[in-house]
């Protein structure tokens, strides 16, 4: 990013303001560090450290400037964050009463600032309660089949985290500068593959019998499905996974799969269903009636449910047209700029897009509701209903 590439960027006049009366620092040494270089020239500002937390690089200067230990930062400066470690940081800086833009920014989040900045004022998503919980719960035993969870107990969910050992991937914990902050969602997203686990009842899998994990660009379940359990599985989505070398997690239209009719005996959708954009909700689930072999399962996990019909999405793609017809657009920043959409069904909604294309292509729905006691609610994000669709 040069310096002329800022000019565009409105959001630089509201950080220009933050930095004034401020010491300025740019947290990195390493290659993201000449980005900070780079801002803080354009936004005129000679005098400024950098910060490490090698206390080898705190004894040198860089490029001829200071190298202060995180632990000297205070209010009195302002902090432009040039490193990949940003969301350790991140977690260290808002203990410490940092907030994110007002004292601190990334330097690879700009357009998530820009966004942000113009659409200050936009409501945010609207909190999921408890009662409203038991609401749709109510609401939702009246038009769909319902039963409760079984949870199998700790002691077996404790082994199943153990074996699948996921943790530098979702993060079980940050290492940050005075504390290990345990994952924000972590045990959440272990309790759906290991939901999945237990309704596709895989230790009963015979040998060719074939899974599909829909959405998995980044997830390792299919790689350890493989590798621990000796499982045909594929991992699908519409982007490049960071696994393609493995050759069985693939690019293509979870819609319009490679699969054979009647060929897999089971499919699921982990954190992922609700951010598939247009009409893909409904399509996937006739391509699912298609490829799923009789007695099959679609696992959907969470199915994230509302009062409201809801479009969730980022600053950065407000009003960009990815919201559904019908439904509430508001923002969230917990993903920064990179969800197009999030969506969660009020009731008539899930009727409409899911349940009955489920009718009519012959897969039964039946939904699962997660124990109360074992429901971690952060805001909106929650694990409490999971959808089955049986063929």
């Amino acid at each position: 990013m040069e310096t002329t590439d800022l000019e565009k960027y409105e959001v630089t006049d509201y950080i220009r303001n933050k930095l004034e009366g401020r010491r300025v620092a740019v947290w990195g040494t390493g290659n993201l560090s000449v980005l900070g270089d780079n801002f803080l020239k354009y936004m005129q500002i000679q005098d400024y450290c950098y910060i490490d937390s090698s206390e080898e690089k705190q004894k040198q200067t860089f490029r001829g400037r200071e190298v202060l230990s995180p632990f000297a930062v205070t209010k009195e400066y302002y902090l432009v964050i040039s490193t990949t470690a940003f969301p350790e940081i991140a977690v260290d800086l808002y203990k410490r009463g940092f907030r994110d833009l007002e004292d601190y920014m990334y330097i690879c989040d700009l357009n998530y600032y820009e966004a942000l900045l113009k659409w200050n004022g936009i409501p945010g998503v609207p909190e999921v309660t408890e009662e409203m919980m038991r609401t749709l719960e109510r609401e939702l035993i009246k038009c769909v089949p319902c039963e409760g969870f079984v949870w199998p107990g700790e002691d077996k969910f404790a082994s199943f985290v153990k074996e699948t050992d996921f943790p530098e991937k979702y993060k079980k914990g940050y290492e940050t500068l005075f504390e290990t902050v345990p994952g924000v969602r972590y045990r959440r997203k272990m309790q759906e593959y290991y939901i999945t686990d237990q309704l596709l009842d895989f230790a009963h899998w015979k040998k060719g019998d074939v899974y599909a994990d829909l959405g998995a660009q980044t997830s390792p379940f299919v790689k350890y499905l493989r590798e621990k359990r000796g499982i045909e599985a594929y991992g699908l989505d519409i982007e490049e996974s960071i696994y393609k070398d493995l050759g069985y997690y693939l690019q293509e239209d979870i819609t319009d799969t490679h699969f054979d009719d009647n060929s897999v005996r089971g499919m699921s959708c982990h954190s992922a269903y609700e951010t598939f954009t247009g009409d893909v909700d409904s399509r996937l689930i006739r391509e699912a009636a298609r490829i799923l072999k009789p007695g099959g399962k679609l696992i959907i996990v969470p199915l994230y449910m509302h009062e409201q019909y809801l479009s969730t999405t980022s600053p950065t793609y407000y009003q960009q047209g990815f919201a559904d017809e019908g439904s509430f657009e508001c923002i969230r920043t917990d993903c920064r700029g990179k969800l197009a959409i999030g969506r969660f069904y009020d009731v008539k909604a899930l009727k409409k897009r899911v349940l009955e294309v489920a009718e009519e292509v012959g897969l039964q729905a039946k939904i699962y509701i997660f124990p109360d006691n074992l429901v971690e609610c952060d805001a909106f994000v929650y694990l409490k209903f999971i959808l089955e669709l049986k063929k």
